[in-house]
């Protein structure tokens, strides 16, 4: 009984909840620390199962690495996700214009492929405003 009670206030608590969730990212610039970055797909889509695509990322990560100073320890590619291990080379840094320099280069080419294909991703792709925004 006690279980069903729980499933259920979930339940309702679920239902009641109309605002997406927003994720809240904090990032840390300390000299000489190594950083564990993971980024995902927009809306959690398997994005990354796409050979082409996945060698259009490795190339941003490789770019903005060299015009940043950061240097690759270690990646991951999972089909919604990503997961970096990289160092920066100086002592002056900003993790996340590198997190926004890769993001952006990639979704740059991905949204112009799509374009000229005129690929039917594109409405899932779709970014929507914020209520009140």
């Amino acid at each position: 009984m006690r279980l069903h009670q729980r499933r259920r206030d979930l339940n309702l608590r679920i239902m009641v909840s109309v605002e997406p969730h927003r994720k809240r990212m904090k990032t840390f610039n300390i000299s000489g620390h190594i950083h564990f970055l993971t980024f995902s797909c927009q809306h959690r889509l398997p994005l990354l199962t796409n050979d082409t695509w996945r060698k259009w990322l490795a190339e941003a990560i490789r770019n903005t690495c060299n015009e940043q100073a950061i240097a690759l320890w270690a990646y991951v590619f999972m089909p919604e996700h990503v997961h970096l291990l990289v160092k920066p080379r100086y002592e002056y840094y900003s993790m996340s214009a590198y997190r926004k320099s890769v993001k952006q280069s990639l979704a740059n080419r991905v949204i112009n492929s799509l374009v000229k294909t005129e690929s039917p991703l594109l409405v899932k792709l779709r970014v929507r405003e914020r209520p009140g925004k």
